[in-house]
Order: C-alpha cells, then sequence, then structure tokens
C-alpha cells in the first residue's frame, strides 16, 4: 500500500453568518466536519466581523476554535489577546454625531457587547447619546453598523465602509479580516501556503483573497464565486462538504 504523507498544519478561517451559522444555529454536518479537521492538528480560527463581545453562545460553546477574530480589530487564540485595536474616541463621537443629525441608528459593537443607538431595527436596549458618550471610557469598539446605507459619509473619518442592500457596516480603517489573518499567522508562524478561509459574502471577499484556499458557500453573490477556489453545492452544510473534500484530496 502506498504511504500518503499527512498534510501539513492549516490555519483554517471561518465567517460566521451564512457560512456556518444558519438561523441561530449550527448544523450538526458542519460542527462534525470542523471536530475532524481539528483531530487532525490543524487550527480553527473564527474570522468575523462581529464584534468578540457578539460572537453568539453557539460559536463560544464549541470545544473547536483556536481562537476568534472580530472586526479586523481584535484577535485572541487559546485565551491570549494578540491584538485589540479599538476605535478613539473622537472616531466614536464621529459616528453618534453623524447618526443624531442624519436621523439615523446605528449598533455599536464591542469586546463587551452590543449597544444599539436610535433605531429599533435590532432587538437590543436603546442608548442615548450621552449614555454611550458615559459608557466610552469601559467599552473597546471595534466595528459600526449603521440601520441603512449610507449615501453622504459626512465627517466620518478614519473608517472604512463595505455597504450592503439595507445596512453599512464601518470598520476602523487598516482592519480588516485579512490583516487579522496575518496577525494569527505571524503567531503561529503558518504560511500563507497553510491558510484556508470560507466564507459567503461581499466582506469576505479580502479574506478569501489572503488565503491559499478560499471556499465561498453556494449562495454567495456571483462575484465572489469566480475569486474562490471553491463553491459548495450547498449552503447550509457546504463547510462540511468542502473539508471533507479537502481532507479526502489529502489536502487538510
Amino acid at each position: 500500500m502506498q504511504n500518503i504523507t499527512p498534510p501539513e498544519t492549516f490555519a483554517l478561517f471561518f465567517d460566521i453568518d451564512g457560512t456556518l451559522l444558519f438561523d441561530g444555529s449550527i448544523p450538526n454536518e458542519n460542527v462534525d466536519a470542523l471536530l475532524q479537521a481539528k483531530s487532525r492538528g490543524h487550527k480553527l480560527f473564527i474570522n468575523t466581523g462581529r464584534s468578540r463581545g457578539n460572537l453568539p453562545q453557539s460559536i463560544l460553546s464549541l470545544p473547536v476554535f483556536t481562537g476568534f477574530c472580530c472586526g479586523g480589530a481584535y484577535a485572541e487564540a487559546n485565551g491570549i489577546i494578540l491584538k485589540n485595536q479599538t476605535m478613539p474616541f473622537p472616531v466614536y463621537k464621529s459616528i453618534l454625531d453623524y447618526c443624531e443629525s442624519h436621523g439615523c441608528g446605528c449598533a455599536i459593537e464591542s469586546v463587551q457587547g452590543f449597544h444599539a443607538f436610535c433605531t429599533d431595527r435590532w432587538k437590543s436596549p436603546n442608548f442615548s447619546k450621552d449614555e454611550l458618550i458615559k459608557l466610552f471610557p469601559s467599552l473597546q469598539v471595534t466595528k459600526v453598523t449603521f440601520d441603512r446605507v449610507l449615501s453622504d459619509f459626512g465627517n466620518l473619518e478614519g473608517l472604512s465602509f463595505t455597504q450592503f442592500p439595507n445596512y453599512t457596516e464601518a470598520f476602523l480603517k487598516g482592519c480588516s479580516k485579512a490583516s487579522i489573518m496575518q496577525t494569527i499567522e505571524n503567531h503561529f508562524a503558518i504560511d500563507k501556503m497553510h491558510t484556508a478561509a470560507f466564507g459567503d459574502s461581499f466582506n469576505d471577499s479580502d479574506m478569501l483573497r489572503a488565503a491559499r484556499i478560499s471556499v465561498v458557500m453556494a449562495h454567495a453573490p456571483e462575484e465572489l464565486k469566480k475569486q474562490a477556489n471553491l463553491v459548495s453545492s450547498t449552503s447550509r452544510t457546504g463547510v462540511a462538504e468542502t473539508i471533507r473534500f479537502l481532507i479526502a484530496e489529502n489536502i487538510l
């Protein structure tokens, strides 16, 4: 029988919403595939636009992840914080001022949690502008989501934006899913040739480009599929499908 050399350790990066998580839960097939990948010695990381304080319990309770990358600004591995670059107060206040003057709302995501301002879109207590300003010393903000598509960015400086059909995400400039991957790769001395990324949306684009193996789910936009190495045939269990394929090919 021919000997097959086991694959080297990979760092696998996963988006949450629409990739691993559907309707608030992770399909069992995806969980089983994650466990299989971990059992082969690979390191698994969440790489999400969500803040650390907005990670769902269904993700946190899974005993498979080496660490969490959040909003391109926060990285944690084996319980150790590797990066925590949060919004300075002038940027934070400019967002609140913008929402107040433009009559829109936003969700402020921090390492500590999720805080809604001037909106009933999210099922979260609304805070006043003064309350959020007073909270700032204890908040480590990594992301803000506006409850609409922005057409006028006003004095919103120091931020990068991703537009969706009915909302806008804002992150600190220089903070991205790709840059936070590099933080993990440097810490574990893993090169790009041993990385894979799994996503489903335009905010995963830079992460997919930064990985050697890029995987997108069946429901991803066609433009995103064109830049991927693999496209799953299913959505809910696309992660399981593609991990099993990569293992069968002795890549993972």
